[in-house]
């Protein structure tokens, strides 16, 4: 597993660094409203952009782009309410379909919530692999108190 540095860019937003600081492949991914090219002296983000960001890039864009496919709202429009390392209690994700069964072990992964317009969208994932939307009426949270990292 690579190394994981964090960065703290400035008061409210973080830089997660992975891999060696000195290797060829360096990938950041933004969070906490922190955006390239921004001075890091700059206004604090807005109270509603502080949301928890933890979750890996791609797995926000993958999840970005269905919710821009299922709703009416322009991709641009979506806001990433939050996007965190969690623990599901099975192998469901927190979105268990009726009629059917599941592995019965903990299983890290991540929550992403997005708000596109006046809807909120929920995708669930495995630590690797692609989110999957969860309908509002099946979200299961997470187990308390312990986060997959």
């Amino acid at each position: 597993m690579p190394t994981r540095v964090l960065h703290r860019a400035r008061p409210g937003s973080m830089v997660r660094w992975r891999g060696s600081l000195t290797g060829a492949w360096l990938a950041c991914m933004l969070v906490s409203g922190f955006a390239l090219g921004q001075a890091a002296g700059g206004p604090p983000p807005a109270a509603e952009e502080k949301a928890v960001m933890s979750a890996p890039a791609e797995m926000i864009e993958a999840a970005l782009d269905d919710a821009a496919n299922r709703s009416t709202t322009a991709r641009a429009d979506i806001k990433v309410t939050s996007a965190e390392a969690v623990t599901w209690s099975d192998g469901s994700l927190g979105c268990p379909q009726p009629g059917m069964m599941y592995t019965q072990a903990l299983v890290a992964g991540y929550r992403i919530v997005l708000q596109a317009a006046e809807q909120t969208l929920n995708y669930h994932a495995m630590s690797r692999g692609r989110p999957v939307f969860c309908p509002a009426g099946r979200v299961v949270a997470p187990v308390q108190g312990s986060s997959a990292s």
